[in-house]
């Protein structure tokens, strides 16, 4: 009795008619798209503080050409260890912050485009 109890539901689970037979919840189109919103922020951030540190340290780049991790990844893994290890890593998390601020307000000799170069 307790086997056909339990491998009951789970035949009735198995059935093809039952597949996707209830009706899904989504969520509000405002909170997705605040959520759309934190994500690109983020990761436009992971970038930027992973073009800061290339400009610091170069990355390895592999025998056929390609960065051994690419600028997202090493922007994305240095955030994570600052915002882990935060209460250590205070004055890192500040640097990190004016990576928010855009090339120009950091500091940075201005890269110019190849075709502004091309062009003068």
């Amino acid at each position: 009795m307790l086997a056909g109890g339990i491998l009951k539901p789970c035949s009735d689970a198995s059935r093809p008619e039952d597949f996707g037979s209830k009706k899904r919840i989504s969520p509000p189109p405002d909170r997705l798209a605040k959520l759309m919103a934190v994500l690109t922020i983020a990761f436009c951030w992971a970038h930027a503080v992973g073009v800061w540190l290339a400009q610091q340290t170069p990355l390895k780049i592999k025998k056929h050409g390609r960065l051994a991790q690419s600028l997202f990844r090493s922007g994305f893994d240095h955030l994570r260890n600052i915002i882990t290890n935060i209460a250590h890593k205070l004055h890192e998390f500040h640097e990190v912050i004016h990576c928010l601020e855009g090339p120009n307000n950091r500091g940075d000799q201005r890269q110019e485009h190849q075709i502004l170069l091309l062009a003068a």
